[in-house]
């Protein structure tokens, strides 16, 4: 089985994993685990990417506190900005994909062509 990877777009981050070659109980596994682990890496990536959008309408992070972001959304949102966080899988239908299942932390996660499993959430700042 190959390793879960990861990719950026613009505002885009993309897990995904190539299940190809793997039977129905290993590629049930293997989703479980993306659903209930790998996912994890993506929130990682949410973090970082508004941080950097902080960083970049001149606003510092120093703490994660939740009433501290909450300050600091509304710091930025005096600026005429917000934050949006969109999944990218949710409430999508595709050809050759189905939704295998929707992560702890709200990511959905899409199985295609019957191999290819993958995730993605856009993080973008926005004209409030």
């Amino acid at each position: 089985m190959e390793k879960v990877r990861l990719k950026r777009d613009g505002d885009t981050f993309y897990l995904y994993q190539n299940l190809k070659g793997l039977d129905l109980y290993q590629k049930s596994k293997a989703i479980e685990r993306f659903l209930k682990t790998e996912t994890k890496v993506l929130e990682n990536c949410i973090d970082a990417r508004i941080r950097e959008i902080f960083a970049q309408n001149g606003i510092n992070v120093y703490d994660t506190d939740k009433s501290v972001l909450n300050r600091l959304f509304d710091t930025l949102k005096t600026k005429g900005k917000e934050i949006k966080v969109i999944d990218i899988y949710a409430n999508t239908e595709y050809d050759n994909a189905v939704v295998v299942g929707v992560s702890k932390n709200q990511m959905t996660a899409i199985l295609e062509d019957d191999y290819m499993l993958s995730c993605g959430i856009e993080v973008k700042e926005v004209e409030s």
